[in-house]
């Protein structure tokens, strides 16, 4: 009625039958008894779990609970084990232990023979800890090898020209890699790396996947120095190697925070500068194959060596002849202490202690983790074949009295050089006509902090009040010379063509052809810039006449000049009695040298994006720019000088 037994211990908790391990291979049972392991400390001691896909596990046995229910997934057993540990759910007896009779109760000893009894369970054979269980799975050491070996850090190249692990989480992990145990001695020699060229190329990184490495741009710019004096000597080295671990592209993904850096490096307008600052933060490179082991090494110098070889697999007994051989007595471990050659076989047995990482394998580059979007924008900032780009643009009011003005416009960010040329316009106070029936407008004196813009009034009776105007412009360049590149702007294809023109007095009025490195299309925007190389000079008229489909043709009208300027030595800009769409620049010589700086732009984009956002402007039509290629202008046949090209 009472019972027979009293519990001096009892233990209260959750109980877990597992089914059908028997009938599975050894590593998919090792994969779950890790799988377990870390659930287990997830849970009880709040470690993180390493593993995103907990369902791409090949192999999950039946599990059922002293309840009855079945947890037939990973993350079922994952939110049992948390409601276990973090819930405190663990109201149900598992185990009744240190059982006495009750008859035996007053004499404080017992002479039952039954010592425990599990509710759920009629009898076993073994019992054991979860850690004694799990303690042969080579999986269960996973997650200690990657904190222990920063598997989460991406890799750099350190100043002797090796790989190291970057100072910042890189990857996440998907799924769980495989692991091969192994048990390999290697004798190997490996000539030093002095060039970033032999590092690439060298065998002990097993060749890149990536064998176009898009981020070879900032890996130079991350090397501050090489490696020297070392090109006479040969590394002799031991490896021992116990464990692989195999990942595949699939298995990892970028971290967030490595993400979020990308995006904002992306973003900005020195993507350059944040770019390179990120990957010499979360790394370059991935291994995808990771060897563990243990390696000795000597130095040799080259003069010494009887031969030389490069990598072989060996048995222990075959390693004493090379070391007479090359006459090696000691080596040095990783951490500098020397085991001289007769402990070698004592060293060798302890190779399961202190482990290191001693080959990376099958490395790829970070950027191949990174989203197909990502990517692609990394791809337009490294814009690789250096073309023109637009680097900047900007729009500013306008506040002058003078018919002549000059103007000085500071730019932010700073560029690395002022090798840069600025296109532009005035346009109306509602940012939707280009004005330049009515202003000359020139851009010049460029430098890495901005440049000037000079303003002409053309028609001395537009009614249009000059100050109520803006003046909108644009700098081209090629963004890795400059180290700016507004995101705004970046896919908008740019053509620049400089080209030099000399004229006598008898040359003006007439139709100048220039050729284009690409067929124009109607609709296509043509801004120009115009300079000239002499010392006087006076208002000269450049206007866009026509064009065809590999030419634009312009006049240069015969010059106006400005009596009160013709004994005068500096620049000076006249008004022009010519309302049509100029533009213009002043000379006085017999021989006038103009040089013509002429931009293109797409037809396929409408819109130019603002980059300092006057007036709340955040972008405006492209045709604002300059002139637009009309069906109007159009030239099929091309008579030049009365000749037909």
């Amino acid at each position: 009625m009472y019972g027979h037994l009293f519990p001096r211990k009892i233990l209260v908790g959750g109980k877990l039958f597992i089914d059908d391990l028997k009938s599975e291979t050894s590593t998919q049972i090792d994969m779950f008894k890790s799988f377990l392991n870390w659930a287990y400390d997830s849970a009880k001691y709040k470690k993180e779990f390493p593993f995103s896909n907990l369902s791409a596990m090949k192999f999950f046995p039946k599990i059922t609970t002293l309840e009855k229910d079945k947890l037939d997934t990973p993350s079922k057993l994952v939110n049992w084990m948390n409601n276990l540990y973090r819930k405190n759910k663990s109201d149900i007896i598992i185990s009744y232990n240190n059982l006495v009779p009750i008859s035996e109760l007053r004499f404080g000893e017992s002479s039952s023979s039954v010592d425990e009894i599990q509710p759920g369970v009629a009898n076993f054979e073994k019992k054991s800890s979860l850690r004694e269980w799990v303690k042969d799975s080579i999986y269960v050491n996973l997650t200690r090898w990657i904190k222990e070996f920063c598997l989460f850090q991406g890799l750099i190249i350190n100043k002797h020209l090796e790989l190291e692990n970057s100072k910042k989480i890189a990857v996440n992990f998907i799924n769980v890699p495989n692991i091969d145990s192994s048990d390999k001695l290697y004798l190997e020699m490996i000539k030093p790396i002095t060039t970033l060229e032999e590092f690439l190329k060298s065998n002990n990184i097993n060749k890149f996947l990536n064998k176009d490495i898009t981020l070879l741009p900032f890996i130079k710019n991350s090397i501050r120095s090489v490696n020297s004096g070392y090109e006479d000597y040969m590394d002799f080295m031991i490896k021992c190697e116990q464990y692989r671990i195999l990942f595949s592209k699939a298995d990892i993904k970028p971290s967030k925070e490595f993400e979020q850096a990308i995006e904002k490096a992306i973003e900005s307008m020195k993507p350059f500068t944040f770019l390179q600052d990120v990957f010499d933060k979360y790394g370059y490179f991935y291994p995808l194959n990771i060897v563990l082991g243990k390696t000795l090494k000597n130095i040799l110098p080259n003069s010494s060596l009887p031969f030389a070889f490069n990598k072989m697999e060996t048995l222990f007994e075959s390693i004493t002849p090379f070391l007479v051989n090359f006459n090696v007595s000691y080596f040095l471990t990783k951490k500098g202490n020397i085991i001289e050659k007769d402990d070698l076989p004592k060293w060798i047995q302890s190779t399961n202690n202190d482990l290191e990482i001693i080959e990376s394998d099958n490395i790829i580059s970070l950027y191949d983790i990174l989203k197909e979007e990502q990517q692609r924008s990394i791809n337009i900032i490294l814009n690789t074949q250096n073309n023109t780009k637009v680097i900047m643009t900007g729009i500013i009011d306008l506040n002058i009295k003078y018919a002549e003005h000059y103007e000085r416009i500071n730019i932010n960010p700073s560029f690395e050089n002022g090798n840069y040329e600025v296109f532009g316009s005035i346009i109306s106070k509602d940012k939707k006509e280009n004005l330049k029936s009515d202003f000359f407008v020139r851009f010049g004196l460029y430098d890495i902090n901005g440049f000037s813009v000079m303003i002409k009034t053309l028609n001395k009776y537009s009614k249009i009040d000059i100050t109520e105007c803006y003046i909108l412009w644009m700098i081209i360049g090629i963004p890795s010379e400059l180290l700016v590149f507004s995101p705004r702007n970046r896919e908008l294809p740019v053509n620049y063509i400089k080209e030099s023109i000399t004229l006598r007095n008898d040359d003006f009025d007439s139709n100048y052809p220039i050729k284009t490195s690409q067929q124009l299309s109607q609709g296509d925007i043509i801004s120009i810039n115009i300079y000239c190389s002499t010392t006087h000079y006076e208002l000269i008229n450049v206007k866009l006449i026509g064009w065809s489909k590999n030419h634009i043709i312009f006049q240069i009208l015969q010059p106006i000049y400005n009596d009160s300027n013709l004994n005068n030595s500096t620049p000076s800009i006249a008004s022009s009695d010519d309302s049509g769409d100029t533009d213009s620049l002043t000379i006085s010589e017999e021989i006038t040298v103009i040089d013509m700086r002429i931009c293109i732009l797409s037809s396929e984009y409408k819109k130019l994006r603002i980059d300092n956002k006057e007036k709340e402007c955040h972008s405006c039509h492209l045709n604002l720019i300059g002139y637009t290629l009309t069906e109007e202008n159009f030239k099929e046949e091309l008579l030049i000088n009365g000749e037909e090209r």
